[in-house]
């Protein structure tokens, strides 16, 4: 839906057939060693490194082996890179800290890892509840995938209030689950500016998944070849009913999507930030992940008795994390999990050739949107106004998304 989807600002050919999700092609992490005194973490990092997590003990101990040979085991942390932010960022950023020692690119290289679709954030073979996170200074979605320290930290709250609303309701915690993203490290400037530029293109964050098999949202709408999706097929078999399997998953992504906005806040719901978890298959849960971007209606959060995050927010007319208007939360649910993520993979279904029809899957949208409402325990207003953002008009329960993008003054976010 995006204007700038396929869009790799910086990549050439060469490196978008190496470091892009498409191709499918293994490459090493590459390493540096950066001082203790210029190195920030969070909380759940500690007291572990990051090879302590991505490596196995050979290559640990190959890198001890080059860390203790360069004299920098005791005051250094080794750090994970993208070969490409190591080749293009590093060099020029960093001088001065290359130059007097405080950080040092190293020779060792691993483990292996492929792209994820956020080009970014990299899989590990050989562990597959692990994701990592590294900063990659190229423009996806008209924004550079950089990591900043603000960003990281605001994913932490975001995770404490979806833990918070979880528990709250017994729906919710029977079928969702969040990603543990407490683990992070980033590069801190001398005078601890978090929201200094270097700092977001020096660091790592660790993901860790709590369950598989899980497929992302998005890869049910993929069928280069045509046909039934090959990541539905995976987890559902050759001959999926469609029609039942759309309702599944429509139910789980709404009735997750609306019981949130109507205690007050919205995950970021759209196909990459989504993980399917099936069972015998059969979607059965849901799996959130990149807490950075769950936004709020303080308000309502306020009369549920839910805590408001405590966001780190820049520039306050341009914040999209606290939002004035409850209308403006159920927009965001709309776009993303609606307009964006169930939109495609109805499409995806219904140019499969199994008899799956977009029409029935409008109805069958609106009739969960309607069951959703249903069965949330929160005041009935509530329920009306989002009633009347997603059933009550024409258009039900999609809206324009790309037309009001286009016709903005300025491009100021990624997800509109």
């Amino acid at each position: 839906f995006h204007p700038l989807a396929r869009a790799r600002g910086g990549f050439d050919r060469a490196e978008s057939l190496a470091y892009g999700a498409e191709a499918g092609r293994y490459f090493a992490l590459s390493w540096c060693a950066l001082a203790r005194d210029r190195l920030d973490r969070s909380p759940g990092a500690a007291p572990l490194d990051p090879a302590a997590w991505l490596l196995d003990p050979s290559q640990r101990a190959l890198l001890a082996q080059e860390m203790e040979a360069c004299g920098l085991d005791g005051s250094h942390v080794a750090l994970p890179l993208h070969p490409w932010q190591a080749a293009h960022v590093l060099p020029e950023r960093f001088a001065p800290e290359i130059r007097g020692g405080r950080l040092v690119p190293l020779d060792f290289r691993g483990p292996l890892v492929a792209a994820t679709s956020s080009l970014r954030t990299v899989a590990l073979p050989t562990r597959p509840g692990l994701h990592l996170k590294l900063p990659l200074d190229v423009r996806t979605l008209g924004v550079r995938r950089l990591l900043p320290p603000q960003s990281l930290h605001n994913g932490l709250h975001g995770a404490a209030l979806l833990a918070a609303g979880i528990a709250r309701d017994p729906e919710l915690a029977r079928t969702v689950l969040i990603a543990d993203e407490t683990a992070f490290w980033h590069f801190a400037e001398a005078d601890g500016d978090l929201y200094a530029e270097r700092p977001g293109l020096l660091g790592c964050a660790l993901r860790r998944l709590p369950v598989a098999p899980a497929v992302p949202l998005a890869s049910l709408a993929v069928a280069p070849r045509g046909g039934v999706p090959p990541a539905l097929q995976a987890v559902a078999g050759d001959a999926p009913d469609l029609s039942v399997l759309f309702t599944d998953i429509a139910g789980l992504v709404l009735g997750t999507a609306l019981r949130c906005a109507c205690l007050g806040f919205v995950p970021e719901l759209h196909g990459q930030n989504a993980l399917v978890a099936f069972e015998s298959g059969r979607p059965r849960r849901l799996i959130l992940r990149d807490h950075d971007t769950v936004r709020t209606a303080p308000d309502w959060l306020a009369g549920v008795g839910l805590p408001v995050p405590a966001y780190l927010v820049t520039d306050p007319r341009r914040n999209s994390l606290l939002l004035r208007r409850p209308e403006d939360l159920i927009a965001y649910a709309q776009t993303l999990a609606l307009d964006v993520a169930l939109r495609a993979v109805a499409e995806a279904f219904a140019a499969a050739g199994r008899g799956f029809t977009l029409a029935q899957a409008r109805q069958i949208l609106i009739a969960t949107v309607e069951a959703a409402l249903d069965g949330v325990e929160v005041p009935a207003a509530r329920k009306a106004l989002v009633a009347s953002c997603l059933v009550a008009r024409p258009d039900a329960p999609f809206k324009e998304v790309l037309a009001p993008l286009l016709a903005a003054p300025a491009l100021t976010t990624s997800m509109p």
